[in-house]
């Protein structure tokens, strides 16, 4: 995933929308993003094609592998 926001420019939002996918780390920056602005978080998608790699993906993970 690209970190389009390497420097520290704060941007207030009013929500955040997350796109389903596997990229963990994504899902991270979204989830803390939403927490710092306080803002809801929007999470868009369904069982698709990247289903199976974001199980895959939670599955190898060191932190979120406890997901079932």
């Amino acid at each position: 995933a690209q970190n389009d926001f390497m420097e520290n420019i704060t941007v207030q939002s009013d929500c955040v929308i997350l796109a389903g996918n596997a990229v963990i780390p994504t899902i991270d920056a979204a989830c803390r993003i939403a927490k710092e602005q306080q803002v809801p978080l929007l999470i868009s998608g369904g069982i698709g094609h990247s289903t199976r790699f974001l199980y895959d993906a939670i599955a190898e993970h060191p932190r979120y592998n406890i997901i079932r």
